[in-house]
Order: structure tokens, then sequence, then C-alpha cells
């Protein structure tokens, strides 16, 4: 039947238990604690210090940390990675695949992209647009201020001015010049 002890029952040798073992108040290990099956918690499991998990660690619900989570190897997430707070980087960040932004992309130091960038919208720049190589337009260059070229100017295509032409210094011709209206000349 049942058995009850006011006092501490110390066993020296191994001990087997055939059924459940059921505690209603604090249980204190003071050596290792080994599960060789499965183990269920109805509540929280609270660790004061470091717990080493020598396997896979799986969670089938949410998992809250209050503190910093330090990954030393790699980690593979196959579903989304939310973050609603602050996210620094120390390192590189490398996406495989297309990346997806809602909102705004800031970037306060240089950005080096080696191969194409694609913007289906309006492209805004605060500041001067360097191209140390070629530049490639498939469609109109609209300039709504002043523009200074420092080199030559090649058009390889017919040219359209809807307004004045002014030349400031000596313009030299290698072939035609065609006039369809009245000229001046001073």
């Amino acid at each position: 039947g049942d058995a009850t002890m006011g006092g501490t029952l110390g066993v020296t040798g191994a001990t087997t238990l055939s059924s459940t073992l059921g505690v209603t108040s604090n249980a204190t290990v003071g050596g290792t604690l080994g599960v060789t099956g499965d183990a269920t918690m109805g509540g929280t499991l609270g660790v004061t210090s470091n717990a080493t998990v020598g396997g896979t660690l799986g969670v089938t619900g949410d998992a809250t940390m209050g503190g910093t989570l330090g990954v030393s190897g790699a980690a593979t997430m196959s579903s989304n990675l939310n973050v609603t707070g602050a996210a620094a980087l120390s390192s590189t960040l490398g996406v495989a695949k297309a990346a997806t932004l809602s909102s705004t992309l800031g970037v306060t130091g240089a950005a080096t992209m080696d191969s194409t960038l694609d913007v289906a919208k309006a492209a805004t720049l605060s500041s001067t647009l360097g191209v140390s190589g070629a530049a490639s337009m498939d469609s109109t260059l609209d300039v709504a201020k002043a523009a200074t070229l420092s080199s030559t100017l090649a058009v390889s295509g017919d040219a359209t001015l809807s307004a004045a032409l002014g030349v400031t210094g000596a313009a030299t011709l290698s072939s035609t010049l065609a006039v369809s209206g009245d000229a001046t000349l001073n």
C-alpha cells in the first residue's frame, strides 16, 4: 500500500521503479540526471546554469529566450525567420535566392554588386551617381537640370534638340551641316 516517510529516504544502490515517479514538491539532483527514454514536462523547464544537448533539440511549439542566442555552427531554418527588433550582423549576409524587402533598405556604407541591379520603379539619388564603366539605357534619359560632361558626348543616332543649342567654343563637323529652316550667322 502507500508508504509515508517523514524524513530522508537514503538509497545507496540502484533504485528501480516499475511505475510513475510522482513528485509534488521540488526535486534536487546533486549529480547527473540521465534519461534514456523520452521526457515529458507539463510545465516550465527552468535551467539556471548551462545546458548541453548532444543530439537534436526538437521544439514543436514556440521558443522564447530572454537573453542572447549564441550559435557557433551553421543554422538551418526550413521556414520564415521573423525578427521584430533590430538585427545586427558582424559579418557577411549571404542570400542564395531572392530577397524581398517591404520597406526601406538603408545602407550607411559602400554597397558592392557583382551582377545586374534591376529597379522596376523610380530610383531617387540624393547625391552623385558615379559610373566607372559603360552605362546602357534602353529608354529615354530625362535630365531636369544642367548636365556636365567632362569628356566627349558620342551620339551614334539622330539627336533632336527642342530648344537652342549654345556652343561657347569651337564646333567641328566631319560631315554635312543640313539646315531645314532659317539660319542666322553673326
